[in-house]
C-alpha cells in the first residue's frame, strides 16, 4: 500500500490531509485459534526434529543401556561420621582463655 498525503490550499494556507485506510477485519475466533495451532505445531515439529538421530540410534541398537550413576549405599562407621564434627582442642582452649580474660 502506498500512502500519499493530499495537499489542500485553503486561503493561502497549505494543509496536509492524510488518507485513511481501513484495516482488515480481525480473524474470527476459530480462524485465529487455527492459525495459533498451526504455528505451534510448526515450532514443535522443529524442536522434536533435534531428537530424530537419538531415537533412530536407540531403535537400531540391539540392547538398551541406561547409564545412571548408582548412589553409594555404604553406611559410614561411627568413627568416620564423628570425624566430620571434630574440633581442634587447641582452638577450644583458646576460645575459653579469650572469654575468661
Amino acid at each position: 500500500m502506498v500512502r500519499r498525503n493530499l495537499q489542500i490550499n485553503y486561503g493561502g494556507f497549505l494543509f496536509l490531509r492524510k488518507r485513511s485506510f481501513k484495516l482488515p477485519a480481525p480473524l474470527t475466533t476459530p480462524e485465529s485459534e487455527r492459525a495459533a495451532r498451526s504455528a505451534l505445531y510448526t515450532r514443535t515439529k522443529e524442536d522434536v526434529r533435534v531428537w530424530d538421530a537419538v531415537v533412530h540410534s536407540s531403535r537400531a541398537a540391539d540392547t538398551k543401556k541406561f547409564p545412571l550413576v548408582k548412589p553409594d549405599m555404604k553406611l559410614a562407621t561411627a568413627k568416620e561420621f564423628s570425624a566430620a564434627f571434630k574440633v581442634n582442642e587447641l582452638q577450644i582452649h583458646m576460645e575459653i582463655i579469650v572469654t575468661l580474660n
